[in-house]
């Protein structure tokens, strides 16, 4: 592998991952046992943020928390907090951090002690014997609440232990601060012993902050501690974490040894104490990749030479160079300061470092002449700071990270080490486990029932050896053989060039392995990954890509795309076509039905045979149980035991309302009764029929015979149907209308319990201005009629027809509306440039207050506000002019009026739904009466009315085809 313009010494970071975030870490051992730790950080977002410390104490009762001697010494207050939030890609994120003080006072040297995050975890569910509160949902945080201090648990999965944290200069994004703590991931923790409070257990994660590479025993050094907190809106900080706890325990890497190393910079020499794995190799890494430099003995001697002639790159090679340069252009190459160490046959073992005497990193530095380098060498995404005097061949350089900027640009120094410096190799063994490598990368095809071979390598990391087992990760997928045994690595006599193992172990690193597909399989095509694990932890995987074909049936509903959502109303049992096709050559029978319903709704499962390649149909019935709640949604989905969903297979619904059936011949009108609703029947013939519906009954029902003789033959348009404020139903029809001046209408009063009365209306200034007319609570119809002189404002009594002119009306037309509070004691007359109020009590007649640029009123309350639909909202204007507007997002254009038991609720409509809305707070609420669909009766609105003891009721119809069409009607109560 060849690497072109990168920046000088920059092949560094191909292994070590750039400086002090990559210091390679083994797996830490802690004191026996190890304490744990509290953090407390609180205040967040205030100035005032807060942090402290303090070591958890054993044997105490629940939930009590007790100070106790520091067997590392960390301080209990900070010696710093920092705390900010930054925004990047519209994400932004909530960094708090703290500074401790740490002292060794443990009595003996401590060598790279590390931090690591702990979640306490309740081991039976019973709070009562736990020592200590657990962590929240296996995090390692409790205690977390809001600002208000109550309860924020369900947010402790967004905090993530991090490095210690900076702003940049410009202060608008963070970047990891050099001189805080590095938190290592990744590490073993196998090796730590934690004691668990009673009543919980210890899970300790594996990363930490490494506060030490060496301490000795009284030295004091400083702890950085960072936390994220993903998710934040800096809008609203109050509803992030305002405190929070975090738990940790201290463990010591003990395992890592120093060597020294010869003082020639071609040179690698050391030796690895307690080395049980006979020859190895040392890999470097420069421009090109991984290189043996070197051989480990039997005897752990680790001895080799660098390259004589190593491939260069110019110091210009895609990079700019300002400063001084002896010479010019010069031909540079690098190795990296971590070495890995590996048996012959390819076997990971671990890892060496190099550092000179003051602890810094060393890296070997090819110069094809001597030169002498002080300046900037900048390349894309980096800067090396050189201050550096090469001679021709090897040398020995330090590097050190200095940092990053908001432009993600890494910047490096690189000094000259003196001749004759001695360094150290520091030997790491690296983590147990196995990389899998399978010689044929191509797609792995397989079919249910059957099987696939494919050869694999298994190569050993971390000197793992034992019983390993093998799975797959597709469901249905099985591996043989399911256990290997891997040979020991330390039983390796040399024999030539390989490195081979006593018994059967060399048969472990390659191997046939069988994949087989269960009958049952479901068809899968993407990766599989061959997951290796070691006592029930993965230790290593490899993927391939698979293809698993399943002889199977595709289903599909054959609505349209229009029809995939809708509404079923309860009660209703509605047809569900599905398509259904062989797959892979499926032959026989099989089931399905539908998946996804809610309690209450079922579907019937029906029997398909299909042949090889073949077709068939299917109907589900569905049926929604009349208790399901209203608006309850789901996703049909069509399933069965060979079913694989096709491209159509799931449809989304919500229940709507029942809808009752009514004994109909013809809608007319609905209008509110004192309990429940009147619905005026018209049949054919003009004959008229009251009824009057509570809930799913029809309680009452009165037939008016024909009341309507308009001779000008237009019945539908002259009967109208309202109702008093008492909730007594009133008929409106003409009995005579042949000539103009010579109109007769009757009004005809019927009560809940049958009672029946009718007044006549007659006159000869009387037109259709009666039409539009209303009555009020003091028994009296009020309607508009023409004059020679204009329009008259009239009223009249429905006990004795006596009749009466009010006033005189300017800029209004007889039959515009006139609008009704629900008490029947407030009038509006609609005008399109004029609005009249009427105190029905005592008839007074005044102007009401209205902008002409706002719409006009549709609906009166008790208090004489009226309301609108218009300008995309809904408007409510007080008597006195005030306005306010509420949203009407959903469309709806049709106001029916104010809820009959709650003043506050608006009832609108628009298309097949209804908008409750609650005018004290703006809050609507939509309810789908229906949708339209092909597999169910055409559907349309024949009507709408409040209901008079609250909600609101629709009134449809559905009509069938066959010959002749068939009308149905029904309705719907929504509250």
């Amino acid at each position: 592998m060849t690497l072109k313009a990168l920046p000088f010494l920059a092949i560094t970071c191909l292994l070590a991952a750039c400086g002090r975030t990559s210091e390679a870490v083994t797996p830490p051992v802690a004191p026996t046992p190890s304490a744990l730790y509290e953090l407390n950080f609180q205040n967040l977002g205030s100035a005032q943020a807060t942090a402290s410390a303090q070591r958890l104490g054993g044997g105490l009762g629940a939930q009590r928390l007790e100070n106790a001697p520091e067997p590392l010494g960390l301080g209990t207050t900070p010696l710093s907090t920092l705390e900010f939030v930054t925004t990047e890609n519209g994400k932004s994120v909530r960094h708090a951090q703290a500074t401790f003080k740490l002292t060794n006072t443990s009595g003996r040297a401590l060598k790279n002690l590390v931090f690591l995050p702990v979640a306490l975890n309740d081991t039976d569910g019973d709070p009562s014997n736990n020592a200590q509160a657990p962590t929240a949902g296996g995090t390692p945080f409790r205690t977390v609440r809001y600002f208000d201090g109550s309860d924020a648990s369900a947010l402790a999965g967004t905090l993530t232990p991090v490095q210690g944290q900076r702003l940049n200069t410009d202060k608008t994004a963070a970047q990891a601060d050099p001189d805080a703590d590095v938190y290592f991931r990744g590490l073993s923790t196998a090796g730590l012993n934690v004691a668990a409070p009673a009543g919980l257990s210890v899970q300790v994660t594996d990363g930490g902050w490494l506060a030490a590479t060496s301490l000795a025993a009284g030295a004091s050094t400083n702890v950085t501690f960072a936390v994220d907190m993903g998710g934040v809106d800096p809008a609203n900080l109050k509803a992030t974490p305002y405190s929070f706890s975090l738990l940790v325990t201290g463990g010591e890497d003990a395992t890592a040894t120093d060597l020294s190393s010869s003082v020639d910079p071609a040179s690698i020499q050391g030796v690895i104490p307690d080395w049980k794995y006979g020859e190895g190799q040392v890999l470097g890494y420069d421009y090109t990749g991984p290189v043996v430099v070197g051989t480990v003995a039997a005897t752990g001697i680790v001895g080799g030479r660098l390259p004589s002639a190593p491939r260069v790159e110019g110091l210009l090679s895609g990079c700019t160079f300002s400063g001084e340069s002896s010479a010019r252009n010069p031909g540079l190459s690098s190795f990296s300061s971590t070495y890995a160490v590996r048996t012959v046959a390819g076997d990971l073992l671990g890892t060496l470092r190099e550092r000179d005497t003051a602890g810094q990193f060393v890296l070997r530095v090819y110069s094809d002449t001597a030169v002498r380098l002080k300046g900037r060498q900048i390349c894309a995404g980096f800067e090396t700071q050189l201050d550096v005097s090469l001679n021709r061949g090897w040398n020995l350089v330090n590097e050190r990270l200095v940092g990053v900027d908001e432009q993600d640009t890494v910047t490096f120094a690189v000094t000259s080490v003196p001749m004759g410096t001695r360094t150290q190799l520091q030997y790491s063994p690296s983590r147990e486990g196995i990389e899998v490598i399978f010689d044929d990368q191509g797609e792995l095809a397989l079919r249910a029932g059957q099987t696939a071979t494919r050869s694999v390598r298994l190569n050993q990391s971390g000197a793992i050896s034992g019983d390993v087992t093998l799975e797959t990760n597709v469901p249905g997928v099985t591996v043989t053989p399911a256990t290997l045994t891997l040979p020991s690595l330390e039983t390796a006599p040399i024999r030539g060039q390989g490195l081979r193992r006593q018994g059967v172990g060399a048969q472990a690193l390659a191997r046939n392995l069988t994949f087989s597909a269960e009958a049952e399989a479901k068809a899968y095509s993407g990766p599989l990954t061959l997951i290796v694990k070691k006592g029930g932890i993965e230790v290593g995987r490899g993927s391939l890509y698979v293809s698993l074909t399943v002889p199977s049936v595709s289903a599909y509903f054959t609505t349209s795309l229009s029809e995939q959502t809708g509404s079923l109303a309860q009660g209703e049992t509605r047809d569900f076509p599905v398509a259904l096709s062989s797959v892979e050559g499926y032959a026989g029978t099989t089931t399905v039905t539908l998946a996804g319903l809610p309690a209450g709704v079922s579907a019937t499962t029906e029997t398909v045979t299909l042949t090889a390649n073949g077709q068939a149909n299917a109907t589900i019935k569905l049926t929604v149980g009349p208790d399901v709640t209203v608006g309850t949604t789901f996703d049909v989905q069509v399933v069965g035991p060979k079913i694989v969903a096709g491209s159509n297979a799931t449809q989304s619904y919500s229940v709507s309302p029942i809808r009752t059936p009514i004994a109909l011949r013809g809608y007319h009108a609905s209008a509110p009764a004192a309990s429940g609703v009147w619905i005026l029947d018209r049949a054919a013939d003009n004959t008229l029929t009251l009824l009057r519906q509570e809930g799913r009954q029809t309680v009452q029902r009165v037939d008016l015979g024909i009341l309507n003789k308009d001779p000008l033959g237009s019945p539908a348009y002259t009967t109208r149907l309202f109702s008093t404020p008492g909730g007594d139903a009133l008929v409106l029809t003409l009995n005579d209308g042949s000539t103009q001046g010579a109109y007769v209408f009757t009004l005809t009063r019927v009560g809940a319990t049958g009672e029946r009365s009718a007044v006549t209306l007659r006159g000869s200034d009387l037109n259709y201005g009666v039409l539009t007319g209303k009555p009020d609570a003091q028994g009296n119809f009020w309607f508009l009629s023409n004059t020679g002189a204009g329009v008259a404002l009239n009223k009249a009594s429905l006990l004795t027809s006596t009749a009466e002119r009010v006033t005189m009306l300017t800029e209004v037309d007889s039959t515009n509306p006139i609008l009704s509070s629900p008490d029947g004691r407030t009038l509006m007359i609609v005008g399109s440039s004029r609005l009249y109020r009427i105190d029905t009590a005592t008839a007074v007649v005044s102007d009401a207050v209205r902008n002409t640029s706002q719409p006009l009123p549709a609906v009166l309350d008790n208090s004489g506000n009226w309301y609108a639909v218009g300008g995309g909202g809904i408007l409510r204007a007080t008597p006195a002019g005030d306005t306010r507007s509420y949203n009407n997002t959903y469309g709806y254009g049709n106001i029916i009026g104010i809820d009959r038991a709650d003043p506050n609720s608006l009832w609108l409509f628009g298309g097949s739904s209804f908008l409750k809305l609650d005018l004290t707070n703006n809050a609507a609420k939509a309810t789908t009466i229906y949708t339209y669909s092909s597999q169910s009766p055409y559907l349309s609105n024949a009507g709408q009315s409040l209901n008079g003891g609250g909600g609101a009721w629709l009134f449809g119809s559905s009509t069938t085809y066959s010959g002749t069409s068939t009308t149905t009607y029904f309705a719907s109560l929504v509250k």
